[in-house]
Formats: C-alpha cells, structure tokens, sequence
C-alpha cells in the first residue's frame, strides 16, 4: 500500500542557526554573463551537470566544472537525463512554425536528434520511465503522454484526471507505477499501462513536486 506522505517547509528566524548539513563545494559559470540557471540535471553516474541560462543549455564536467558543450534552445521548461545517461531530454517552446517542444540530446557525439514530439511546451516537469524507453510528459491538450524514446511517437496517454497545467511526474524505481500532480493540487497514480488507479485525490494547494520514496513504498509530495 502506498502511503501519502506531506512535507511542508517552515520558515525559522535565521538567528536559530540549525545546520541544514548542506556544505558549499564549487560552482559552474557560464561564460556569457546570462541570467542565473533555474534548472539542472546530473546524470546517473554524476560525470556531467546540465544547466539553463537564458536560451542555452550547457552541459559541464562535474569533477572539473569546465564546459563541455553548449546549445541553442528557445524558453526551455525542463530538462532530464535519461536513466543510462545516454540521452538529456529538453522541453522547449514550440512556435506556429515549428511545431516541436520535445528535443533528445545524444551525449556520445554531444548532437541534437533529428526526432522531435510536440508536447505541452510549458511543462515544467518530464520523466524518463527507469528502462529509458519511454519519456513521460505534459501533452499539448493537458493529459499526459509516454513518448517513445525511439522516434518520440505517443505510446499511452494518462487522461481524464487534469484539467490544470501538470505540474510533476514521476515513476516508481520498478516502472509499475506513475504519479502525476497539478497546479490545483490534485494527483494520480498510475500503473504502466496508463490505467488510473483508484481515484485523484486534492491535496488543497498547488503541487510544487512528487517523488516517490527510493523503495517505492511512499509517496512525497
């Protein structure tokens, strides 16, 4: 049985000073003097952290922090590195003339792949199922999709649950499960098949994030 469970974060006055056990090690930079980066991706074997600035991504060397290669994308929503490491998916604005949001880089030859899908363009969370064969994303209509890692076509919709912009998606370590969340506070689970399980419930407020636990027996949102 999965268990829902809440954190919420309070604020303290800062003259509490509880260490937080976080330590400052370095920083990336990007040479262009852009915006900060608001979104990052390391990969599975923590060799190459993705950042945003702007309308690029850059991908670095963890251990080095120099850049490794850099490209051009317009208002990137999300990005995630695939579960091998092989692939950083991107969501990106898409245009009346260029009907595509979602975008793979392949990090063997640091290339863009000509295969594209358009999904919601906004989306501010993907997810790679744990095999990497299947990448689940806002759809343009507001459900959600799989897209197939090999072209990107829709293999199963999640649909008839969220009528806000989605929020967060995550799978379960063994793939049997998805959860999905919105603005408005309302989540789902899923199984792999894309069938709804149970009912959506309403948390209340507006869903920031949802994981679930490394064993898969909790739910965190």
């Amino acid at each position: 049985c999965l268990i829902a469970l809440t954190i919420t974060l309070l604020l303290v006055p800062v003259a509490s000073a509880v260490p937080t056990g976080l330590t400052y090690m370095d920083s990336t930079w990007s040479p262009n003097d852009p915006e900060d980066g608001k979104l990052v991706a390391i990969n599975s074997n923590n060799t190459i952290l993705a950042s945003v600035y702007d309308d690029e991504v850059i991908l670095f060397d963890v251990e080095t922090l120099d850049q490794i290669s850099s490209f051009s994308f317009e208002r990137v929503s999300a990005i995630e590195f695939s579960p091998d490491g092989k692939f950083l998916a991107i969501n990106k604005g898409s245009s009346v003339q260029v009907r595509e949001s979602l975008k793979l880089i392949e990090i063997s030859s640091m290339s863009i792949l000509d295969k594209s899908a358009l999904a919601d363009d906004r989306a501010v969370d993907i997810a790679w199922s744990p095999d990497g064969q299947y990448i689940a994303a806002p759809g343009p209509d507001g459900d959600v999709e799989f897209y197939r890692t090999t072209d990107l076509s829709v293999k199963d919709t999640l649909y008839g649950v969220h009528n806000m912009d989605v929020t967060c998606i995550d799978f379960r370590y063994d793939g049997e499960y998805i959860v999905t969340g919105d603005e408005s506070g309302r989540y789902a689970m899923w199984n792999s098949s894309g069938h709804l399980q149970g009912v959506s419930r309403e948390y209340g407020e507006e869903l920031i994030d949802c994981k679930f636990s490394p064993d898969g027996q909790d739910l965190v949102l």
